[in-house]
Order: structure tokens, then sequence, then C-alpha cells
């Protein structure tokens, strides 16, 4: 089982440069974070990067749009002090929205990133698939 990101993400699959790495870790340069930003210079905030394609990302930023706007209208309901059935029912209606972007961005997790990595021969990625699952069940 994975103990941590570089077990499951090796050099070269991970961006270090950009890295949120604790204090006192060690990382794969044998440097501890403090050293390394020292070092480098380098940002430690955690960014790993996933390609996604035009269609995807217009895709996902237009169902975001829509449920921001469908955020302020229930906020502006209960400014209105609007009945409460009416506010749940569109609550209801945004988580549905939201599960349904998290859907398509796990599939394209599973469909790239995961088989990626399987590919390479790393199947401690499994593990962490499995808890992504287990975040939307």
């Amino acid at each position: 089982m994975a103990r941590n990101l570089y077990d499951i993400y090796p050099m070269g699959v991970y961006d270090w440069s950009h890295t949120s790495i604790r204090e006192g870790t060690t990382m794969p340069t044998g440097q501890t974070a403090s050293t390394h930003r020292a070092t480098t210079g380098a940002c430690t905030c955690q960014h790993k990067a996933t390609p996604r394609t035009d269609d995807l990302k217009h895709d996902l930023a237009c169902r975001l749009h829509r449920i921001s706007g469908q955020v302020a209208g229930i906020e502006a309901m209960i400014e209105d002090d609007r009945y409460c059935a009416d506010v749940l029912t569109q609550l209801a209606a945004v988580e549905k929205a939201v599960r349904s972007v998290s859907a398509t961005v796990l599939q394209d997790h599973l469909e790239t990133c995961v088989v990626e990595q399987v590919q390479a021969g790393n199947v401690d990625v499994v593990d962490e698939v499995m808890d992504l699952i287990r975040r939307f069940s």
C-alpha cells in the first residue's frame, strides 16, 4: 500500500517544482521541503498537472457557472424568505449538478491519469481511486 505521494506519483509524473510538502518531509531529491525552497526558490503549493481537452474544460466551466448561478439564486431565495420546500428543492438540484460534474471529472481521471499509471506499472494508484469512489458513494 502506498504511504505518500512519492509512492503513487514517482519522479517524472509529478511536477515537483510546485509541490506542497510538510516541513521535515524528504523529497525524492533527498532535500527537505525547507531546503528545497531555499535552494531553488520554488513555490511549494501543490499542483499536479492534468491536461484536459478544450471541449471538456468548456463543458465543465459551463456547468460550474450554471451551478454558481443556481447557488446565487438560492441565496436570493433565502433573503426573500421563500418557502423552505422550494429552497430545499433548489438545493437538491445543485447537489445533483455538482455530483454530475464530479462524475465527469472522475471518469476523465480514470480514463487518463489512472490508465497511464497502471500502464506504467504503478498499481498503487488503485488505492487513490478507491478513496475517491468512496467519497462519492
